[in-house]
């Protein structure tokens, strides 16, 4: 997953970003859009869906020394379809590792999780002493014989401080 958005090295509040990383998190606002346009035996559709946040019980807490994250919990969300029922899903994010900052980009690099150590380098929209915000879009084309899709998945993260 590829994050995206603009920031400056220095928030608001005066602090840097690694300054302002470091503590405690918890998940407070998720949504993500998946638009996807299929081919299929010559036929082209389309659907889009639309999840958004119900609650959460997903922290997240950043350290130093080393530099390393650990995450728990999920997020709870309600996903709508141009033409399915609505339902319900949960999911986490990042699992364990080490971040980092490089340039303007947060880095995690998975220890746990499959592929272990791939790394997810992630532009900030913000973070600042309370709140942390992330952003993604992400292409992915799918073929299978004379069969093909292209989903673009974006999504939207927003973190509390809790310490």
């Amino acid at each position: 997953m590829c994050l995206y958005a603009c920031s400056s090295d220095e928030a608001s509040d005066g602090q840097t970003a690694e300054e302002n990383i470091v503590g405690l998190w918890k998940g407070s606002d998720v949504v993500f859009t998946i638009q996807t346009d299929f081919l299929q035996n010559g036929n082209s559709f389309s659907r889009t869906c639309t999840s958004n946040y119900i609650d959460s019980d997903y922290f997240i807490e950043f350290m130093t020394d080393p530099m390393t994250f650990d995450s728990n919990g999920d997020f709870f969300v309600e996903t709508i379809c141009d033409d399915l029922d609505p339902y319900f899903e949960e999911f986490s994010l990042f699992g364990d590792g080490q971040w980092s900052f490089v340039d303007s980009e947060l880095q995690f690099t998975a220890a746990q999780e499959e592929p272990q150590g791939i790394t997810v380098a992630i532009t900030y929209q913000e973070i600042d002493s309370d709140t942390i915000i992330l952003g993604s879009e992400r292409v992915q084309n799918f073929e299978d014989g004379p069969n093909s899709a292209q989903a673009v998945f974006t999504v939207e993260v927003e973190l509390i401080r809790q310490n």
